[in-house]
């Protein structure tokens, strides 16, 4: 398989090829939005497990399913899995806890592994942290989605975002591969306004600067193809299902990732209900928030740990999801 590329020989995340934008466009209405930036690549091994980190977008792409569709379809012999660890809220930038006394917070275990590194990561709090579900996943390549939320922060500075950056990258341990993604630029946010575009601009150059010096992957996901526009969003800050489908292709070819065949580009609304579906499960499987776990019968201890024959269940049906993601590309692939 062939990273893709131009007539020319070009890179293809620096312009777009037509005959493929065609058959998305027939296929499934998308046309590949590519950004004119330089190629930052992150290629996927055979077998691999893919990972995402990160904050409240890629929570949102794992949900679509439409980048874990992309994934498989553009690596069909090699198998590649994918699971998302990311949560909204999630930030780089150390902050305050916002659980600051004993009682506001859950009963917890004494195993040390259910106390996150930092309180104030609420998704995490009375689970397995972080670390724990990286050795577990076996995430080899890691695709980091940050940005949003340490534009927020009011102490704010470029060089204390790189520094951040760099902390959780090598945070992430040897032998893991990093991806990273920029932010999208968004419209309003529920409790006042967005960070300045500016603002998004200084993290992305942080960013890109970052992947050049580590040799990491990178793409630049702030706005679609086309100055001053927005990715359309359901809420104005999320982004919609269409645009779930577009920067889900704008990652792949911006990291480079093979084109897929004609058959399995037809095959990617399959894919993506497939992958939604898993996804959820994982989201069960990894950081259950129902009133159940949190006020009901399960919540000492809160978390996962309680309840193995049901965890079992559920890895069981990821385990066989990933499978049918995998059949159901399994005769077609672009050589």
């Amino acid at each position: 398989m062939k990273p893709l590329t131009t007539s020319t020989g070009a890179p293809f995340s620096a312009t777009i090829k037509i005959a493929v934008c065609a058959a998305l466009l027939q296929v499934v209405g998308l046309p590949c939005l590519l950004a004119e930036t330089t190629q930052f690549e992150a290629p996927v091994a055979e077998g691999e497990r893919v990972v995402l980190l990160g904050e409240g977008l890629g929570d949102v792409l794992a949900a679509s399913g439409w980048l874990d569709a992309v994934l498989v379809a553009a690596y069909p012999l090699y198998k590649p899995t994918f699971r998302s660890l990311a949560h909204p809220g999630d930030s780089i930038l150390p902050a305050a806890p916002l659980l600051a006394t004993p009682a506001d917070r859950p009963v917890l275990p004494s195993d040390e592994r259910f106390v996150p590194p930092d309180l104030n990561r609420l998704r995490f709090y009375g689970h397995e942290g972080e670390d724990v579900w990286l050795e577990r996943t076996g995430g080899s390549l890691v695709l980091l989605f940050v940005g949003r939320n340490e534009a927020l922060d009011p102490e704010f500075t470029p060089e204390r975002f790189r520094r951040a950056l760099m902390e959780r990258i090598l945070g992430l341990g040897e032998g893991r591969r990093v991806a990273l993604a920029t932010p999208t630029l968004v419209e309003r946010l529920p409790d006042g306004p967005p960070p300045p575009a500016a603002r998004v601009d200084l993290v992305a150059g942080v960013m890109r600067q970052v992947a050049e010096e580590g040799g990491h992957g990178f793409a630049d996901i702030r706005r679609p193809a086309g100055a001053g526009t927005l990715w359309p969003s359901y809420n104005g800050v999320h982004p919609d299902a269409d645009s779930c489908r577009l920067i889900a292709l704008e990652l792949a070819c911006q990291w480079g990732w093979p084109e897929p065949s004609a058959e399995n580009l037809s095959r990617l609304v399959a894919l993506r209900e497939l992958a939604s579906e898993k996804n959820r499960f994982f989201v069960h499987r990894h950081r259950p928030l129902n009133s159940e776990y949190i006020l009901g019968r399960r919540n000492r201890p809160f978390g996962v740990v309680d309840h193995p024959p049901e965890m079992e269940k559920l890895d069981r049906l990821c385990r066989e999801l990933d499978e049918e993601m995998h059949r159901l590309v399994g005769g077609a692939t672009k050589e």
